[in-house]
């Protein structure tokens, strides 16, 4: 029943594709008007929808790539990424400071290695 019905919708779409160069009514070459305007106000209309589409596109692309909007400014965090180093293809070093503490991990596409940690081994008091 499937393939009868993509069989009907094909043949649909291309009998529509028949029919769309009927339906465009294309003026004669030089059967125009002498003077042909365009209205400002759909040029700048159009101008301010399509800055619009490329503003707000821009905002999705950041909050995509870069995560949610941080909750806290940059001088409250207590969580930072101190510095990285790449030391093969798919491995990376990093040292990574919460608070006073530093922690140096290994990140690779199999998980994360704790390689060094100087936080005590009971846990931090509040």
């Amino acid at each position: 029943m499937t393939s009868a019905r993509s069989g009907w919708t094909t043949l649909a779409a291309i009998g529509a594709c028949g029919l769309l160069p009927g339906l465009a009514f294309a003026q004669r070459l030089g059967g125009g008007a002498p003077e042909t305007t365009i209205a400002w106000w759909r040029v700048i209309s159009a101008l301010v929808v399509c800055l619009a589409l490329a503003i707000g596109g821009a905002y999705a692309l950041r909050s995509r790539m870069r995560g949610a909007a941080p909750l806290l400014p940059a001088d409250e965090r207590r969580l930072r990424l101190l510095e990285t180093m790449r030391i093969g293809h798919q491995v990376d070093i990093c040292l990574i400071g919460c608070g006073e503490h530093q922690v140096l991990v290994a990140a690779s596409p199999q998980g994360v290695v704790l390689l060094k940690s100087d936080a005590s081994a009971a846990g931090d008091s509040p």
